[in-house]
């Protein structure tokens, strides 16, 4: 009976853990809202990145994962400067630059398709299971991404926001989760080689590299910023990729991938309620509500685990099994 309470007692903490990594993720789309405003977005996202690299460098030299980096070889460097230079990196400017034009609720929900978009790239490239339930999920999310689309706060008043600058931004961050989902995708196979603190410090590595020098006069401008948006952009850094991942991590030792993935459907309202709370201005229009739970919907069905088959090899069952999310989109 007491082994029984202190199983118990593991999982709720770690219940507890993947909440507040959700928590911490959810900072990203306000405080970035906040920062575009004062520094371009190629700047954010090599600050970002570089501050986030610095935070788990030294994870990087633990023994196993020092013996992955000594089997490196050239073709497995070169899928790592792929998934990181061209598609993650990128994927930061275009999700900052959404941030310019489009509120912070909307990009809070609509980071959620790149979930869905992970899952269709996976179902077509990496023959991972599907179901009607997957289906389901990719049919509530187009629905609510066009929702949410739609979702005008009235003109005039005290809104800044214009019909034509919300549909911008909510391409661009829809053509960031795409970009995401691409890295993911390519991401898996270097997770299998490079183990996950290698894989997360090259991805971030080579994403700031690509991304630099387009984002070199910020620094020069970095003396001269308000002490507030310096802790901005740091807090980014840390919540959005330090704290978020900790937790998750710590998270993910008592409790599965795909009920981790469930407990992280948290992130999107957190995020929505910290944009309100920090940014001015924000519309949550009935449309927008309408939108936010369809797609929110639509991960519990793209997440829901799949029936496993009998006679699969075990590569297959590697593929096929329901995995925790690779990083976050925050």
């Amino acid at each position: 009976m007491s082994s029984l309470k202190w199983i118990m007692r593991d999982f709720w903490r770690s219940v507890i853990y993947l909440v507040l990594a959700g928590f911490f993720w959810a900072f990203p789309p306000a405080l970035g809202k906040i920062a575009v405003a004062e520094v371009s977005p190629p700047f954010i996202t090599t600050f970002r990145l570089l501050v986030a690299t610095l935070i788990f460098l030294p994870f990087l030299f633990k023994k196993g994962n020092v013996e992955r980096l000594k089997k490196l070889d050239k073709k497995t460097v070169a899928w790592l400067v792929l998934s990181g230079g061209v598609f993650f990196g990128p994927h930061y400017v275009f999700y900052f630059f959404s941030l310019q034009t489009t509120p912070a609720v909307h990009v809070s929900i609509l980071l959620q398709t790149g979930y869905v978009f992970s899952a269709i790239l996976c179902i077509k490239f990496l023959k991972e299971a599907w179901d009607r339930y997957t289906i389901l999920g990719f049919a509530l999310s187009i629905a609510g991404v066009v929702t949410i689309m739609l979702a005008y706060p009235e003109q005039g008043g005290t809104t800044t926001y214009t019909v034509e600058g919300i549909l911008l931004g909510d391409v661009l961050i829809l053509v960031s989760m795409l970009l995401w989902a691409m890295y993911s995708v390519i991401n898996k196979k270097n997770l299998e080689k490079v183990g996950e603190v290698p894989s997360i410090v090259f991805n971030f590595l080579f994403g700031a590299l690509t991304v630099l020098p387009l984002g070199l006069d910020g620094f020069a401008k970095l003396p001269t910023l308000d002490p507030v948006v310096i802790l901005v952009l740091c807090l980014i850094a840390l919540f959005g990729s330090a704290l978020g991942y900790l937790f998750y991590n710590l998270g993910l030792k008592k409790v599965d991938g795909a009920r981790a993935n469930l407990i992280l459907l948290t992130n999107p309202v957190f995020s929505v309620v910290i944009s309100v709370v920090l940014v001015a201005g924000e519309p949550i229009t009935l449309l927008f509500i309408v939108g936010s739970i369809l797609v929110i919907s639509s991960l519990y069905f793209v997440n829901k685990e799949k029936k496993k088959e009998p006679a699969k090899s075990i590569q297959d069952e590697a593929l096929n099994a329901p995995s925790a999310k690779p990083e976050n989109t925050a």
